[in-house]
């Protein structure tokens, strides 16, 4: 039910060999390339823009003034010593 037909045997997955003229493995072609700051910016400009609005706007809700919402004032017997 399960079986697959026409299916050649496991082959090796690791190649020893590479072409790449920096003497590279196969699967790290990524890290022989230099860091670029604009491509880094571009790539993470959204998530630091999102970080930066919602850091505002908590220190806003933190320094923010009570809202008087009830017509009954309320009395603060600790401060009021």
């Amino acid at each position: 039910m399960f079986r697959r037909s026409n299916v050649s045997p496991a082959t090796p997955a690791v190649e020893t060999a590479t072409n790449d003229p920096n003497g590279t493995a196969p699967g790290q072609e990524g890290l022989a390339q230099s860091f670029v700051f604009t491509k880094w910016l571009r790539l993470h400009l959204v998530d630091l823009i999102t970080m930066a609005v919602l850091g505002a706007v908590g220190l806003g809700v933190y320094y923010a003034r009570e809202l008087v919402l009830s017509g009954v004032p309320r009395m603060h017997c600790l401060t009021q010593r």
